[in-house]
């Protein structure tokens, strides 16, 4: 699984599309994997769904508010 999904996204994490893919990102609730990202867009994924700050962020960008 895991070199299908590298191979697929061209060993790029699909969050920065910069750094390498390597760790498996998965859904705590459902533990559906969502793909390969590189560990500091992991750690901060997973930091800012779980304390709620990821909706947090989208709402402020989404209201434009600056």
């Amino acid at each position: 699984m895991f070199d299908a999904m590298y191979f697929e996204q061209d060993g790029k994490c699909l969050v920065c599309l910069d750094k390498e893919a390597t760790v498996v990102d998965h859904c705590h609730k459902s533990g559906r994997v969502r793909g390969l990202l590189c560990a500091g867009c992991n750690g901060h994924l997973g930091w800012m769904e779980q304390s709620g700050a990821l909706d947090r962020a989208l709402d402020y960008v989404a209201e434009g508010v600056y």
